[in-house]
């Protein structure tokens, strides 16, 4: 690894004479070992998005307090989905930039730089949507933590109420929700 740090750039892209491929880079190659990993990694994917929707559920079937908590929630709800266009927007530029140089760097095989270069925007597009759904569901249970804390204040002259239950219900709440961008 040492040797491979102290080549210089020149001498990595140089090709040898009996291959297509630089002398001192090796081609990836993808073993059984590297495809279990692979199906591992699905596998578990899924199953944190099944979890996700499940926690997701939970959450928006939280009532969401009186009408003028609504209406504010509604008029966040309108800012986040500015703001979240805008950023969408902003990296997607980003990121045509960073798929054409990708493209332009160097590899073994064209098909190499193309593969990189596309899974670089695959990456960047799952990132994007899990932003977006994630910000999108925090902006929708804000209301439902905020009612359901609400419960906890008692309307005057009312005796105290159980604080522990009713905010144990809206801390259940926000972190299922931060559970779902984790």
């Amino acid at each position: 690894m040492a040797e491979f740090l102290n080549t210089p750039l020149a001498e990595l892209t140089q090709f040898s004479a009996s291959s297509d491929r630089p002398a001192s880079l090796a081609a990836a190659v993808l073993t059984d070992d590297n495809r279990l990993i692979i199906i591992v990694v699905a596998v578990v994917a899924v199953a944190a998005l099944v979890v996700a929707q499940l926690l997701a559920r939970q959450v928006l079937a939280a009532g969401e307090g009186t009408e003028r908590m609504k209406e504010i929630a509604a008029a966040v709800q309108e800012g986040a989905n500015a703001y979240l266009a805008r950023q969408l927007r902003t990296v997607g530029v980003f990121a045509v930039v960073v798929f054409f140089l990708l493209l332009l760097l160097p590899a073994d095989t064209w098909s190499q730089r193309a593969g990189r270069s596309l899974f670089f925007l695959v990456g960047a597009l799952f990132s994007a949507a899990t932003g977006y759904i994630g910000m999108r569901l925090a902006v929708r249970s804000n209301v439902r933590v905020a009612a359901a804390a609400r419960e906890a204040t008692p309307e005057e002259g009312e005796p105290e109420k159980d604080l522990t239950a009713v905010s144990h219900k809206a801390m259940k709440i926000a972190f299922r929700t931060g559970a779902w961008s984790a």
